[in-house]
């Protein structure tokens, strides 16, 4: 009989032990920011969903002209915004504490229109230049050599359908580019020289070399730096 108590006193000290070494959720666990990605830093988020500020006030607001907000995002009318005929719409910042060599950009978009930009990174060289094209969605880059690379991204790409897309430069890897599209990684290259920004760190809508304008919604709009 005393033999089975000490086994069961054994058992129990076990049991209680087993408990105790069990992970319990901190303050900072029910905290944790679904924005932020392991390794970088999130400098600039904006959601589009009533206006055109940084949520965060961490960073310069975009400035928006002849936009409507719906859809839980920003809609811009495909119109080029330098016709100087004053129906052209236009999103645009100038962002600030932004990394060109280690760099991830998210956002999710609406595009209703083929043959048009999705986003555009510069004003003078369009250094970033993401648009659709002939059904393709295209991935063109600006490098320090003076040539771009142009690259497609996916092939088919659907119109008037929201979907996520994250960018990935990073130049200590060897230069690569990582694209996905909601959550999924669909391109993965290396430049063969490095990306030059030559300091135009402001990003929109329009691009100005082809006098065009993205037509669609964006929504969502992340930056991020490595820490």
């Amino acid at each position: 009989m005393k033999t089975k108590q000490i086994v069961l006193l054994i058992v129990s000290i076990a049991f209680l032990n087993m408990s105790g070494c069990k992970k319990k959720k901190t303050a900072s666990d029910e905290n944790q920011d679904p924005n932020q990605i392991p390794g970088y830093e999130l400098i600039a988020y904006y959601p589009f969903t009533t206006d055109c500020k940084e949520a965060n006030g961490k960073n310069n607001d975009f400035t928006c002209v002849n936009v409507q907000h719906g859809n839980n995002g920003v809609y811009l009318n495909g119109v080029y915004f330098y016709d100087n005929n004053g129906n052209g719409s236009k999103a645009e910042v100038n962002l600030s504490g932004f990394n060109p060599d280690d760099f991830i950009i998210e956002f999710e978009y609406l595009a209703e229109e083929d043959f048009k930009p999705v986003f555009v990174g510069g004003t003078s060289y369009r250094w970033l230049y993401l648009y659709t094209y002939n059904g393709n969605l295209r991935l063109s880059i600006f490098m320090r050599n003076g040539n771009f690379d142009d690259q497609i991204i996916e092939t088919g790409t659907p119109l008037n359908t929201m979907r996520k897309i994250k960018i990935r430069y990073k130049k200590s890897d060897n230069r690569s580019i990582k694209v996905f599209i909601n959550d999924n990684e669909i391109k993965s290259y290396n430049l063969p020289e490095d990306l030059d920004t030559r300091n135009e760190l402001i990003f929109g809508s329009n691009h100005f070399g082809y006098g065009n304008n993205f037509k669609g919604y964006w929504r969502n709009m992340k930056f991020y730096k490595a820490e």
